[in-house]
């Protein structure tokens, strides 16, 4: 490789602060990727290799889940101590730039000792040995620096070597036998890459662990910023040799951030107070965004969520695991208030539709009340089942039998309030894994029958949940003000209309339109007489006709007469199946009197073996979905003769019908399908709907094209609902 394919170019971000000063940058290093996936593969075969060889006290490793063990181990160090009343010190140290401080020369001795394929070793002590810079400061002539100590950011291979040649740091450490003899073999280390956490029972041993971490650190090339470091001491009893530790390093009062958690013996309150403006600002940040619902629910389900259940997840205050859950149950109410702020769900839709899987109509955000009960779970399966916790649990369960707040106790409460069973697993994973489903599966159930305790429309998607679906809700032109509007209708929350629930007098519940129903939200988009719903029908329709061309591959000038939002055309054209002709919004005539002969699309395949197809479009409230789907059937399908209503489409007998006499005319099969969308964007997957797909599919209308014209026409039907909405409300 050359020393262009191992460069580094740095770019300088500026943040905050004086722009003269370089500290106010923060470097992002871009490598060549196939330099990077080099060093992959190299890192592989290292990780495969020194598995067992990295020290137990290094959490950045594989096997374990790095910070979630290293906590349980500080945690149970330092609660033990407190709760016999023992002198115990936490040391934390910090090292100054340690990824670009570590010496070459000791690199190098590594990278020969290591278990791998000589020509892997070869490749990296000779990418080390051009390892170079080229700095892009603003404004600026890039300037080449060589890499003289240190390790790349961003290399794939980089945590690897640094774990590797800091571990003699830790073993040195473990093994010294003045620093087993002065702490009587009862200190403790903890470390997570460069951050290390020392436990000891007296001031003499921390003070030997210092100095060997120090020694230790200098001879790699690494050094300790003592100002960033800390001490704390719990019962402090004067030392042999005396004095304090305020010559070694800085006593901390208020507490030291480690693994992300401020703590001292316990871990600090003031935790979730950074916890809750920080998640707040960057909630708002999102939720006002202009991005759609779905954008913002992914982003806030991979940005929010795992930040916010680290910290609520993790900590071990003072107050009780209620005490806990119920700072986070308030911190989503005050996420949901802005999402009404932000028109993303109105103030009386169901708390419980912001929770819900976005497959049966809810917004998906996660609960970091759920999610924090969840990490409980995970925290429970890790302690108990992993191998390398044994120890540890036998003190957390002497913690827990002196009613200490635990990690078991905490997965008790759930246990109860979910009423798990804990299955019998071969490890920690599965073990995890069926208990978060377990609580997953709990929590839906909870949500979904207090969404459907007092509302219709919930009870009507509950009960169609297997197989129904919104299209329209992840398209990426549903704006949050449009879908709210849309879930608030469902749900009979328009406060403006009068027979919404709430308003209690009975002169006042008719449609202001003059119609004799009461006026609610199902009345004003299904059946209003005052309203036309034909532009709705109409896109629906078009979006179907725009498919066919596109499959059939139209030509262009076909494809222009189609205008946007109409349900008519009339063409004729060769396809790759053959000749193809397709009438829209147009009368059929058969040679004999029929009431139906109007559907909304009919295209003939004049190939070889001719064939029709017959579609029709409807757009019913989720109620009458399958009505619609029967009504439309004996239309066409049955009898075409006699006036087909809900009221006798079940009972009506046989008769001349559209689909016989076309297949009787035209002396091929016809095929009846039906395009059903709900109003306000419901798909439900049917019998008749997956006749539809196949139909389509017959036509070479390809899967993802199907799946396209649902969302687009859910799109424009939810579109002209809010409309329909808007306007009845004379917004």
């Amino acid at each position: 490789m050359s020393r262009d394919d191992v460069r580094a170019n740095i770019i300088l971000l500026y943040k905050s602060g004086d722009p003269a000063d370089p500290k106010n940058y923060r470097p992002i290093a871009l490598l060549n990727t196939d330099y990077k996936l080099i060093t992959k593969v190299i890192n592989t075969c290292v990780k495969r290799a020194v598995t067992q060889v990295l020290p137990r006290e290094q959490m950045a490793r594989a096997g374990v889940w790095g910070t979630l063990h290293g906590l349980l181990l500080d945690k149970a160090a330092t609660q033990t101590s407190r709760l016999r009343r023992r002198e115990h010190h936490s040391a934390w140290y910090d090292f100054s730039k340690a990824f670009d401080t570590v010496a070459h020369g000791k690199l190098r001795s590594l990278v020969d000792t290591l278990p791998i394929p000589m020509m892997m070793r070869t490749v990296v002590q000779d990418a080390m040995s051009k390892w170079n810079l080229q700095l892009f400061p603003p404004g600026e002539a890039p300037i080449q620096i060589p890499v003289r100590r240190g390790v790349y950011q961003g290399d794939s291979l980089s945590p690897m070597l640094f774990v590797l040649v800091t571990a003699s740091i830790i073993k040195r450490i473990k093994e010294d036998p003045q620093i087993a003899r002065l702490s009587l073999g009862k200190h403790l280390i903890v470390a997570y890459m460069d951050d290390i956490k020392c436990h000891a029972p007296n001031n003499r041993s921390t003070r030997a662990i210092m100095a060997m971490l120090e020694e230790s650190a200098r001879a790699l090339g690494l050094e300790l910023n003592l100002g960033k470091c800390g001490h704390y001491c719990r019962l402090q009893k004067a030392d042999e040799e005396g004095g304090d530790d305020d010559d070694l390093i800085p006593a901390v009062k208020n507490g030291y951030k480690y693994l992300g958690l401020i703590q001292t013996e316990r871990d600090s309150p003031e935790n979730f107070n950074i916890l809750e403006e920080k998640i707040l600002a960057k909630a708002e940040e999102i939720l006002s965004s202009n991005l759609t619902t779905a954008q913002k629910r992914r982003i806030f389900n991979s940005c929010v969520i795992p930040a916010a259940v680290y910290v609520t997840g993790n900590i071990m205050p003072n107050s009780s695991v209620q005490g806990t859950l119920r700072a986070c149950r308030a911190l989503d109410l005050k996420i949901r208030k802005h999402m009404v702020a932000e028109n993303i769900k109105t103030l009386p839709t169901s708390n419980q539709r912001a929770y819900l899987p976005h497959s049966i109509g809810g917004l998906g955000f996660r609960s970091i009340e759920t999610e924090t009960e969840i990490q409980y779970a995970r925290r429970y399966a890790y302690l108990t089942y992993h191998p390398e916790l044994t120890d540890i649990l036998e003190q957390y369960k002497t913690l827990d039998a002196a009613r200490c707040r635990t990690p078991l106790s905490d997965f008790r409460h759930i246990a109860e309030k979910y009423n798990l069973e804990i299955p019998v697993e071969e490890n920690w994973r599965d073990l995890a894994t069926r208990l978060v489903e377990g609580i997953r599966a709990a929590n839906l159930e909870v949500r979904m029958q207090d969404w459907g305790k007092a509302l219709q429309y919930p009870r009507l998607v509950l009960r169609e949940r297997d197989s129904i679906s919104f299209p329209a809700a992840e398209y990426f032109r549903t704006n949050s003000s449009k879908l709210s509007m849309i879930n608030a209708a469902a749900e009979e929350q328009i406060t403006q209309f009068r027979a919404t629930p709430g308003r209690r007098l009975a002169e006042d519940r008719r449609c202001r339109r003059g119609c004799p129903a009461e006026e609610t939200a199902y009345h004003v988009v299904t059946s209003c007489r005052t309203t036309s719903y034909t532009a709705r029908h109409d896109q629906a329709v078009y979006w179907l006709l725009r498919t066919l061309l596109e499959a059939l591959s139209a030509p262009d000038e076909v494809r222009r007469r189609l205008q946007f939002g109409r349900a008519m055309l009339n063409a004729e054209f060769d396809a790759p199946l053959g000749p193809v002709r397709i009438r829209a919004g147009q009368a059929i005539l058969t040679g004999v009197p029929l009431h139906h002969n109007k559907p909304d699309v009919m295209v003939q395949v004049l190939a070889r073996v001719p064939s029709t197809y017959i579609f029709e479009v409807s757009i019913p409230h989720l109620q009458n979905y399958r009505t619609q789907e029967g009504i439309k059937r004996t239309k066409y399908g049955r009898n075409s003769v006699a006036e087909i209503s809900h009221l006798n489409y079940q009972t009506i007998g046989r008769d001349l019908n559209l689909v016989d006499q076309l297949a009787h005319l035209h002396r091929c099969r016809v095929h009846l399908g039906l395009f059903i969308v709900g109003c306000y964007g419901e798909v439900l997957n049917t019998d008749e709907q997956q006749r539809f797909a196949r139909l389509l599919g017959s036509l070479g209308v390809k899967n993802y094209e199907v799946k396209a014209l649902y969302q687009k026409a859910a799109y424009s039907v939810i579109t002209e609902t809010t409309k329909i909405l808007c306007r009845h409300m004379g917004r």
